[in-house]
């Protein structure tokens, strides 16, 4: 969730650019900041079909666990900023990386059990992650 509301104001501040003190208004997104977006959200389908596949013949246990150390280092390099390009790439591979991952968490491993349970502790998870974010709300 965090990509919907970030991605947007990534692109359209050009953070990582010439170092010109940028003026905060609000603005529409341009078509190049358009562009950026829809292709780094591209990428996420392809996470999905690439996680059933290494699922289908790997497994779920390793594949997850390679892509969650693959998706924290991505993330850390969001941190140095090289040129626009580098960054809409790491963008475009967090995304891949993040689909992988959701889609093997929230759709493939749940599945594998009854309904009752699935439904009791994704309602759970979901109501744990509802107060988590009235949290840091409230803190920021």
């Amino acid at each position: 969730f965090g990509f919907i509301v970030f991605l947007p104001l990534m692109f359209s501040s050009h953070f990582c650019g010439p170092s010109v003190k940028s003026i905060h208004k609000c603005q529409p997104l341009s078509q190049q900041d358009l562009l950026d977006i829809t292709i780094a959200s591209i990428f996420g389908a392809f996470g999905v079909v690439a996680a059933f596949i290494l699922a289908q013949f790997i497994g779920r246990l390793k594949p997850l666990r390679v892509v969650n150390g693959v998706l924290l280092l991505g993330i850390a390099f969001l941190f140095i900023c090289i040129n626009h390009f580098v960054t809409l790439a790491a963008v475009t591979a967090i995304r891949f990386l993040d689909a992988y991952v959701n889609t093997t968490l929230w759709i493939m491993i749940p599945e594998s059990f009854p309904t009752d349970i699935r439904s009791t502790a994704t309602g759970f998870i979901n109501g744990w992650g509802k107060f988590g974010g009235v949290l840091g709300t409230g803190s920021v």
